[in-house]
């Protein structure tokens, strides 16, 4: 199983820019696969910020939402948009970005363009930082889709993403997650290091 975490959504309390780029950059160091620069409601020059105060090989495996001409001139390892902009799309995009985009239903993990490198699948379970948000899943049909994207699209990444924590590791792997995707796990614990190493180290 390999983990990603995503950025508070907003600046995190108690923690300045340069805190939070040094939390990120940590757990990445620790062993996360990838980091999603997810902040909804910043301007660009906070995503700008964050990502001057990443070393360049931390920038290389992080991927931005929104902001998509950020890439080229940070180096980023790709984009990520919603759904919808994709499959509006009627030709490749530039084969040289690895794209992601989340989906929320089975009808359109079943649609989905073939070029996305990395598909976030939520919400699996109840939502950390949203309270309130969950869906319900048909965990057969679920897995039945993921078993056979195995075969057709092996360079695909199925992210699980929703209320994740190491507890669900055995799980998100049995319905043939590759990867599961943390954020108020990680960021509602007081040392969200220490909440990170307990994924890696699929504790509860």
């Amino acid at each position: 199983m390999h983990w990603i975490a995503l950025s508070h959504p907003h600046q995190p309390p108690g923690y300045s820019i340069e805190q939070e780029a040094e939390v990120l950059c940590s757990l990445l160091d620790l062993g996360f696969v990838r980091i999603h620069l997810r902040k909804p409601h910043a301007n660009r020059y906070h995503i700008e910020k964050t990502l001057e105060l990443m070393a360049p090989e931390f920038r290389k495996r992080t991927v931005v939402h929104g902001f998509p001409e950020l890439k080229a001139q940070w180096g980023t390892w790709g984009c990520h948009d919603h759904f919808t902009h994709f499959s509006l799309l009627h030709a490749t995009p530039d084969p040289l970005t690895q794209f992601s985009t989340s989906i929320h239903n089975l009808e359109e993990l079943s649609s989905f363009p073939n070029f996305l490198r990395s598909l976030f699948v939520s919400p699996i379970f109840p939502s950390f930082s949203k309270p309130g948000y969950s869906r319900q899943w048909d965990f057969t049909k679920l897995q039945a889709l993921l078993n056979n994207y195995k075969n057709l699209l092996p360079h695909t990444h199925f992210v699980a993403l929703g209320g994740i924590t190491p507890d669900h590791a055995a799980q998100i792997e049995n319905l043939g997650f590759s990867h599961a995707a943390v954020l108020g796990y990680i960021w509602e614990d007081s040392n969200p290091l220490q909440a990170a190493k307990r994924c890696l180290n699929h504790e509860v």
